[in-house]
């Protein structure tokens, strides 16, 4: 009985970081062709949280698995969504899915899944657990000083304003563990700098 109560549970987490990313890459499609909401379409903040509430708090194998079932269907739901959205800003218009695009990104989800690893440290009463929400708080500023030199706008400030304070309130158990996250949260976002220009100088290459 147990058994088969924890098969479910894990099932039934899977299938909701599945339903995550299916509404956030549809949810991105949609901002792609919508002025005030196009740079959520181009950054990485609305992925990012999304791996840390599907990995928080679970063991290696666990987090790893729901991050990728939460990922890999954001990247699916995100291309297709963007063809229905071209049907019905341009319908007649002529519109081809970019294959080699979307399984660039589909590896890129797979690999990502190591965030998992490390971000199922947040919330953590330890040192790996404020490390991990230091790295998942740089990683949101990185991602966000990217994007602003490009396209920078107010609601890039605000999502990613929100995103901090979802990491946060799910990683931070004491005002000690704040003042560590706040020191090593500057590093952190320095050494992301690099990781979230990787996905846009492969895709230049495709």
């Amino acid at each position: 009985m147990t058994d088969t109560l924890t098969r479910r549970s894990i099932g039934a987490g899977e299938a909701l970081a599945a339903a995550g990313g299916l509404l956030s890459g549809a949810f991105a499609a949609f901002a792609y062709y919508n002025d005030g909401l196009r740079i959520l379409a181009h950054a990485f903040v609305l992925w990012i949280v999304l791996v840390v509430a599907v990995s928080a708090g679970r063991g290696p194998r666990r987090a790893y698995v729901r991050t990728v079932a939460a990922l890999l269907p954001a990247v699916v739901a995100f291309y297709v969504g963007k063809k229905v959205m071209y049907g019905i800003e341009y319908p007649g218009m002529p519109y081809a899915i970019d294959t080699q695009t979307v399984v660039l990104w589909c590896v890129l989800a797979v690999l990502a899944g190591t965030l998992g690893l490390a971000f199922r440290f947040v919330g953590a009463p330890t040192r790996a657990g404020t490390l991990a929400t230091a790295a998942a708080a740089g990683l949101l500023l990185a991602d966000a000083a990217r994007e602003w030199l490009h396209r920078g706008s107010a609601v890039l400030a605000v999502a990613t304003l929100l995103a901090l304070c979802v990491v946060l309130g799910l990683g931070v158990r004491s005002l000690r563990q704040v003042g560590f996250v706040a020191l090593w949260v500057v590093p952190f976002a320095l050494a992301a700098t690099v990781l979230v220009a990787v996905p846009d100088l492969l895709e230049s290459l495709v």
